[in-house]
């Protein structure tokens, strides 16, 4: 009996002692998460729900199978909701170095081009977006392995002015169309890029704006692993330009070292161990580059 009191002690000194590993959420804005403002995030989300024709949208998928259909941007998934704000569990797999963004409450505004002129004005469309913040919504919650974001009001973004072509078979059932201006307004978190293994994110929010209200109960099980790309290594007096580059990996992306001179134009660099290690007297220039 003693030794098994004490075999019981020994597991919980150990299973406490080490912490869980802590999500990064990207600061709320103005921040530029991944070289973009929310503004702009929230646009291409947008932009990404409805011009996926229905039969692959990931908002309407159940099981997870089409999160990574017309995903615009290396380096990120966008996750969706529900657009019925019915329940939502979705699995799916991702690579090493993903981050993510995903909507709480968000709205959108568009004009088709038979509205009447009045209709068809940037200040007409916010006006009708506006309406997400009063009331605002509550409760607002998002959680990554039970970590949770706080004070997710100050998520609140604007986006930028944008249009969406309705493709065939679109979300609402209705001939291909340009949207034109299209505006959106709500709040979305930002997580920064998980370790490999398996994470749960967990949206719960809800709001009576709007004119009746919605509600978000979103779980996702995300399933990092894998490598994207090929890690770089350059020794020497190399000279190496990495232009439009995806590497992602769980031990170093690029590895310079002697003389070597790397320049990095538009990619998106992510290591488990680091994005960049530099040995000795090498040289790098990053530009526009997510590392």
């Amino acid at each position: 009996m003693k030794l098994t009191k004490l075999v019981g002690t020994l597991l919980v000194v150990l299973l406490t002692s080490t912490p869980a590993l802590a999500v990064t959420f990207a600061p709320p804005p103005p921040a530029t998460p991944h070289l973009k403002g929310y503004p702009q995030w929230g646009a291409l989300w947008w932009q990404w729900i409805l011009q996926t024709p229905a039969p692959i949208n990931p908002a309407l998928d159940t099981t997870g199978a089409n999160c990574a259909v017309n995903q615009p941007v290396p380096g990120v998934f966008l996750l969706a909701g529900s657009l019925d704000g019915s329940l939502v569990n979705r699995t799916c797999t991702v690579p090493v170095g993903t981050a993510f963004l995903m909507p709480l409450i968000n709205v959108s505004a568009f004009a088709q081009q038979t509205d009447p002129p009045e209709q068809r004005t940037e200040a007409f469309q916010r006006s009708v977006a506006a309406c997400v913040e009063s009331p605002l919504p509550n409760p607002l919650s998002i959680q990554v392995d039970g970590q949770p974001l706080q004070n997710t009001l100050a998520l609140l973004e604007k986006s930028i002015v944008f249009s969406v072509n309705l493709p065939n078979n679109n979300v609402f059932g209705v001939p291909p169309q340009l949207l034109s201006p299209s505006v959106d307004e709500g709040w979305y978190a930002f997580v920064e890029p998980l370790p490999p293994g398996t994470h749960t994110l967990r949206v719960n929010a809800s709001t009576v704006a709007c004119g009746g209200g919605f509600t978000e109960n979103v779980t996702y099980t995300l399933n990092v692993q894998g490598t994207v790309g090929t890690p770089v290594s350059c020794s020497g007096n190399q000279q190496i330009t990495l232009n439009g580059a995806d590497i992602q990996t769980n031990g170093v992306a690029v590895t310079v070292s002697g003389n070597c001179n790397v320049t990095i134009r538009n990619s998106m660099l992510w290591g488990g161990t680091a994005g960049i290690v530099i040995h000795d007297q090498g040289h790098i220039i990053v530009d526009s580059s997510t590392v």
